[in-house]
C-alpha cells in the first residue's frame, strides 16, 4: 500500500461516507461513496453517490498529511456543492438543476 493509500484508508467524514484508493490502468484514484436522498425521486430512498479523482502527481510522489487533506477536502467541497444544486429549491422550483445545464429563472 502506497502512502497516499494509507492516508486514504484512514480517512473519515460523514457516517456512510467511505474512502479507497483504486488503480485504474495507469493512473491512481481516490474513491469516494457517500450516500445521499435522491432529489428526483424520494421514493428511492437513499442512493449511494460515488465520486472518482485522479491523485496528483504531487500527492503520489511525496504525500503528507496537510497536503493531502488540503486536496482532500477540495474534493469533498465539489460533492457538497454539487448536492446544494441537486436539493435548493425556491417556491418549489430547483434553483439550478446541475444536470439540466440551464439555470431555471
Amino acid at each position: 500500500m502506497t502512502d497516499i493509500a494509507a492516508m486514504i484508508e484512514n480517512t473519515n467524514y460523514k457516517p456512510g461516507w467511505k474512502f479507497k484508493a483504486e488503480t485504474e490502468s495507469w493512473r491512481e484514484l481516490l474513491v469516494i461513496t457517500a450516500p445521499f436522498p435522491d432529489a428526483r425521486d424520494s421514493s428511492r430512498g437513499i442512493c449511494d453517490f460515488t465520486m472518482k479523482r485522479t491523485i496528483p502527481e504531487y500527492l503520489r510522489v511525496n504525500p503528507s498529511p496537510e497536503t493531502y487533506l488540503t486536496w482532500l477536502k477540495e474534493q469533498i467541497r465539489e460533492i457538497e456543492f454539487h448536492e446544494i444544486f441537486e436539493f435548493l429549491r425556491y417556491k418549489g422550483v430547483l434553483v439550478n438543476d446541475p444536470h439540466a445545464g440551464v439555470a431555471v429563472e
